[in-house]
């Protein structure tokens, strides 16, 4: 049995996301139909994942988001905060 491919999965800077933490989505609240789509597009890219997604920043701890607000997320009039667990959870037996 060959190895994953390490471009199969969501990384962080090519560093693999933690099994915890928040992740951070920018932007306007999106459309059902276009957050249905990126979602897709992010299954598409990372296929060996096997799970849908978003682009956004990823947190590790409530320090390293606020962080992000105070230097990243400043322009952005809406932004939304994902506990990571949650997420992967979804639609788990």
């Amino acid at each position: 049995m060959s190895a994953p491919d390490p471009a199969a999965t969501p990384k962080l800077r090519s560093t693999p996301l933690g099994a915890s933490g928040y992740l951070i989505v920018r932007g306007t609240e999106p459309s059902v139909d276009e957050a249905r789509y990126a979602a897709a597009r992010f299954r598409d890219r990372f296929p060996g994942w096997n799970a849908f997604g978003l682009s956004g920043y990823y947190a590790a701890t409530q320090v390293e988001t606020d962080a992000l607000f105070g230097n990243q997320l400043l322009a952005w009039s809406t932004v939304a905060i994902y506990v990571l667990d949650d997420l992967v959870n979804v639609g788990s037996p």
